[in-house]
């Protein structure tokens, strides 16, 4: 996304300014639905259901996966929460620089109930060094860039866009499926 964008940038398409904030802007919206997801896996008394038999009465799903045990060992879930009670925020703000380890420390704030007026500017924050030092990295690597772009066969970027499209629909089907959503 950042060799396209920064061919864009080069040819006058878009700015240099707006393929940052895009970037930033679509980051901080994909961390803030992995700490909402793990939000809703935790539990709470704001949101805890009525006990398994109303809920079956009313005939509304029974919610087990409510109950962060379901996730995780009670004595690791109490570790986490006592690390991500501390250092929460920070963990949304580096979330972007974590690579793999990013979905799980978004989890883990949510799941710890870290405030959103902290986690929101955090997660921006972060994002925008991430992606305007993508951005100028792959601005500077311009020519290489064009020359990649160039080799992109058509067939393979739809069969791409494709798969991409299809593990979505899997992951949507899956949290839907354990009613997380």
């Amino acid at each position: 996304m950042f060799l396209a964008s920064a061919y864009l940038v080069s040819a006058g398409r878009i700015s240099l300014t707006a393929a940052i904030l895009v970037a930033t802007v679509g980051s901080t919206l994909g961390g803030f639905i992995t700490y909402r997801f793990g939000s809703r896996m935790s539990s709470g008394a704001e949101d805890a259901a009525p006990d398994e038999s109303s809920a079956r009465a009313a005939g509304k799903p029974v919610r087990a996966a409510k109950d962060p045990s379901f996730w995780t060992k009670p004595d690791r879930l109490r570790r986490v929460q006592r690390l991500v009670d501390r250092y929460g925020a920070l963990f949304a703000l580096t979330a972007r620089w974590l690579g793999v380890l990013r979905p799980a420390a978004l989890l883990a704030t949510g799941m710890a109930r870290i405030s959103p007026w902290k986690v929101v500017p955090a997660l921006f924050v972060g994002s925008l060094v991430y992606c305007a030092f993508y951005q100028l990295a792959a601005g500077g690597l311009e020519t290489v860039s064009l020359r990649l772009l160039g080799r992109v066969d058509l067939p393979w970027l739809l069969l791409s866009a494709l798969g991409l499209a299809l593990v979505w629909a899997a992951g949507l089907l899956l949290l839907k499926r354990m009613r997380l959503l």
